[in-house]
């Protein structure tokens, strides 16, 4: 069963519509005060159409601000196939080359990849869509990149095959060829107690390492099972929560087989709960600072060994919860969700003569080419070409610069070869005998239309502006 590819920014939307921010991606994964009501515990469980028909609203809500909205080609969603649970990538640019047709997802299974003919190099690959129910044909492919992920089995080669079998290994399910159900997946019920394995686990959470790691320090140094230090020791909750940790990786097994559909992403996505569940029973103590007990995201700092030092835990909460803050108050993140959002193509519309209302015909169109950046102080850069239709003159291209660190957007006009002229920049010291105001108009975290005016220094309007819609 395939799944859908998802590309999410590394920001999501906040506040109102009227004026939005943008915060960190994972502060709203990982964010405490999303919880329900009662203690906070490590779930997990299998996915089913609900839950893939909620994740996918969930997903095109954050995208574009609506459950109907339209996929990143244009076209319109459909439900009429089950397919498999979205999966989703962390990724600022590519929602957006699809968007511009600059990529074309064909969505399938590849069954054959030949040489296209004896006289090229190129080749044809004939690719199964289950959408389209028939075969589709791809030709002159030049590069193919195999994206198999990664295996731990050979990580494991080395260990006698009696140890193998008391750690549930099966070669069969590389992406789970062990059943750590204990000691926070660091170990199996079976498997000897002077045994550990860190990281075997389908997630990439450093607090999780972590606590791995003190999970195991603790049960060596006292020479016991499990959670074991003279005041955390085994309890039926414990018992029961690893044998029904243990049930559901034998399932996941069960249906990597039967019913592919059914197996989420990540199988311990949980991050906030896992850590919730075990801190306690590490007797970790937690710093809050300005959050109270259930607000505000977690990470490895804020969880801490009873007898460290809380300064720099401390210190570095201090500057997440700042960076958080700064982005709710739109100080940070902000020019670059809306550099995000240009990428692409523009109709261009002289504002003073559109009518939306008519859907007026436009004369020009501009397209916003993501290119490694010129400058070296940008993070990222746009060239900006414009295309006028009948005789207009050629229009001076466009170079669009970020600036993450400064919170900053540079626009600058190419005349001739390589000389630029700065037409806007948001300093103190900027020209204040006019000043040229950009307006974005944000669906989700995309723009779906922006506005260049130039107004003199009491606010009149210079000229009649240009309207930018897609």
């Amino acid at each position: 069963m395939p799944h859908p590819l998802v590309s999410i920014p590394s920001f999501v939307r906040s506040g109102n519509d009227k004026l939005p921010s943008f915060g960190q991606l994972d502060s709203r994964l990982y964010d405490l005060s999303s919880r329900p009501d009662g203690p906070i515990s490590f779930t997990f469980g299998l996915s089913n159409p609900e839950k893939r028909k909620k994740l996918r609203d969930t997903l095109n809500m954050l995208m574009s601000g609506t459950v109907n909205g339209e996929n990143d080609d244009g076209s319109k969603k459909s439900n009429e196939v089950d397919l498999g649970a979205p999966y989703a990538v962390v990724g600022d640019k590519y929602a957006e080359f699809i968007r511009s047709a600059a990529i074309k997802q064909v969505f399938g299974r590849i069954t054959l990849l030949e040489q296209q003919s004896q006289t090229t190099n190129l080749m044809l690959a004939t690719i199964e869509s289950q959408s389209q129910s028939q075969q589709v044909k791809i030709e002159d492919i030049a590069t193919v990149v195999y994206a198999t992920g990664f295996s731990t089995s050979p990580a494991l080669n080395f260990l006698p095959e009696d140890i193998k079998e008391s750690l549930g290994y099966n070669a069969s399910y590389p992406r789970l060829p062990l059943l750590l159900s204990e000691d926070c997946m660091s170990s199996s019920r079976d498997s000897p107690s002077t045994l550990a394995l860190m990281g075997f686990f389908d997630g990439s959470y450093w607090g999780i390492l972590e606590s791995q790691a003190r999970v195991i320090a603790k049960k060596w140094g006292a020479q016991t099972e499990g959670f074991s230090s003279p005041t955390h020791n085994h309890d039926g909750t414990h018992e029961d929560n690893s044998s029904k940790l243990r049930a559901f990786m034998e399932e996941l097994r069960n249906m990597m087989e039967k019913d592919p559909s059914s197996v989420p992403q990540n199988f311990f996505s949980d991050y906030p709960g896992l850590m919730e569940e075990t801190s306690p029973k590490l007797g970790l103590q937690k710093i809050n600072l300005s959050w109270g007990e259930r607000e505000g995201m977690v990470s490895p700092a804020r969880y801490i060994d009873s007898q460290c030092d809380k300064l720099e835990a401390e210190k570095a909460m201090q500057k997440l919860q700042k960076t958080l803050q700064d982005s709710r108050d739109g100080k940070a993140i902000f020019a670059k969700s809306t550099f995000r959002g240009l990428q692409g193509n523009w109709k261009d519309f002289n504002a003073k003569t559109e009518s939306l209302e008519s859907s007026p015909k436009s004369s020009s169109s501009s397209s916003f080419h993501l290119r490694f950046p010129t400058d070296t102080t940008s993070d990222l850069e746009y060239l900006c070409i414009t295309q006028c239709g009948g005789s207009s003159p050629p229009i001076p291209r466009t170079i669009y610069r970020l600036r993450s660190s400064a919170n900053q957007i540079i626009i600058e006009k190419q005349t001739d070869g390589n000389q630029v002229t700065v037409v806007a920049r948001g300093t103190p010291d900027a020209d204040s005998r006019y000043k040229i105001v950009y307006s974005f108009c944000f669906a989700g975290v995309g723009i779906t239309e922006f506005r260049i005016e130039h107004l003199d220094e009491e606010n009149v309007k210079i000229d009649s502006g240009v309207h930018f819609m897609r």
